[in-house]
């Protein structure tokens, strides 16, 4: 099977041709019609899990954004969740998902994070482990502090500041080096 999962009709040997008309392959990167020179068929003829190109980025960033920018509206959300009180742990348990789930300010953002969750997982398809997991991780956390920032959430000045260069840094070497 093709590193991409089996979607679309990708995959053939080096030479094939290779059509990927869906959605995921656009997504991906990959050219709709050409031809593949590597068993993974991005084109580079090298043996492995795929290579990184700038759909697969583009979708990697797409996660990183939606996980990153959801978290302070989740927060947001979920105010007032703290004020409700019931005697038994089951009650607790049904208000709070009562009022979570009828709330529409914690369930879009919820249902947008979810699809960035979903994202990630068919993008493991054939990104490289140690690119994406630490990609997505670290500019996630500078999503949640600018997101957090335009929403006048307190983020913690220089330090922060500090911090999110620092992230960058070591986003930037990561995938230089990669």
């Amino acid at each position: 099977m093709a590193a991409g999962g089996g979607r679309g009709a990708r995959g053939g040997r080096g030479g094939d041709a290779v059509v990927d008309l869906g959605l995921w392959g656009l997504l991906r990167g990959d050219v709709a019609v050409g031809w593949a020179s590597g068993p993974d068929g991005c084109g580079q003829g090298h043996e492995g899990a795929g290579c990184c190109g700038a759909g697969e980025a583009a979708v990697l960033l797409l996660v990183a954004a939606l996980w990153g920018s959801t978290g302070p509206f989740l927060r947001t959300g979920a105010a007032g969740l703290e004020e409700l009180r019931h005697r038994s742990r089951l009650r607790q348990l049904l208000a709070e998902i009562h009022f979570l789930g009828l709330n529409y300010k914690y369930m879009v953002p919820f249902l947008l994070n979810q699809c960035g969750s979903l994202l990630f997982y068919l993008t493991l398809a054939s990104a490289d482990l140690s690119l994406a997991v630490p990609l997505c991780n670290s500019l996630a956390l500078i999503f949640t502090l600018v997101t957090g920032r335009m929403l006048g959430e307190d983020i913690g000045g220089k330090r922060a500041m500090a911090g999110m260069a620092l992230t960058l840094l070591g986003v930037t070497l990561c995938v230089a080096g990669s």
